[in-house]
Order: structure tokens, then sequence, then C-alpha cells
């Protein structure tokens, strides 16, 4: 991995995502554009017009390009809702399980309408402690387990900020 134009960032007690996030906002701010290749499903909460993925495609053998566009097609809403979805579907790769396991039928269909609805987890959460958000099995879900799912936020948020300085060289 090491070449003269790559250069490789470590930094001791932090994720390699969460370094990867802080470098993207700092790309950004400079201007440029964002391909990163990864099969990490946390980058997705990261797609913008300005931010790309490369991601591998197994059955085919070879990588491919994820963009704001197929986000959109595949979810019909805003990446930043990635994240709200995943805290309550779960992400088998990062090992945090969603809530189909305490409240049966609670699926992805569901967290998905209740998301593009409400705009994010906490958005739901809140409405959810005061009024009806869906049907009883889902209400009773969020209202019972939100500590659980502020948790799962918690784990699967993107820390950006770290002090990094990234070092630009001409090709």
């Amino acid at each position: 991995m090491e070449h003269k134009l790559m250069q490789v960032i470590k930094i001791e007690g932090h994720e390699a995502d969460d370094v990867i996030a802080t470098l993207v906002g700092q790309v950004l701010q400079s201007g440029y554009r964002v391909v990163i290749a990864s099969p990490d499903k946390d980058f997705k909460q990261l797609l913008s017009e300005d931010v790309q993925l490369v991601i591998p495609l197994e059955e085919l053998e070879r990588w491919s390009f994820y963009t704001l566009k197929h986000y959109m097609a595949q979810y019909n809403c805003d990446p930043c809702c990635d994240l709200s979805l995943r805290c309550i579907v779960g992400d088998q790769a990062d090992g945090v399980p969603g809530i189909q396991h305490l409240a049966p039928g609670f699926g992805q269909k569901t967290a998905l309408k209740l998301i593009k609805k409400h705009g994010s987890l906490e958005n739901l959460l809140k409405t959810a402690a005061v009024r009806t958000v869906g049907r009883q099995y889902a209400q009773d879900a969020l209202t019972k387990h939100a500590d659980y799912l502020r948790r799962n936020y918690e784990i699967l948020s993107l820390r950006r900020g770290h002090l990094i300085t990234l070092l630009y060289c001409d090709p």
C-alpha cells in the first residue's frame, strides 16, 4: 500500500473509518471530490455529490462505483438517513444487532418508512415519546427500546474532527 503518491495514516486509539471520515471533511473543505474504496457500509452516511464509494461486488469479482444516485434509487431517501436506519435494523458487519429480535416484525420496511417520515432516529424517538408514530408494535418498540437505539447510534456514528494534518503533494 505504500506508494510515493499515497500517504498511510494511522492514529493510535482511533478506528480507521473515523479517521477516514475526518479526512473526507478536510478534503471537501479544500474543494476536492472524494472517492472511498472500501466494503464498509458505514461510509454510506458520507455519500454526497462530492463523495462516492467504490465497493466490492463479490459475485462479479470486481469493484464498482456507488454514488448518491445509487443510494437514492436503492432506499429512496437521503444518505443522512442511513445511520438512523442501521441503528434500527442493525449492522451485522459491525456486530450491532437491530431491534428485530426485541420487536418481531419491526424490519427494514417499517424502519425506512418511519425514518423517511421523521428524518432521523432522534426525531423519531422524540415523536414516539409524545404521540403515536406507527403501528402499535413499532410504537411499543421505539418507546421501550429508545436507549438501546441511542446506544446503537453512538456505536455506528462516524467520529469526525480528529486532529490530522493532511499534506498535499503535486503528482
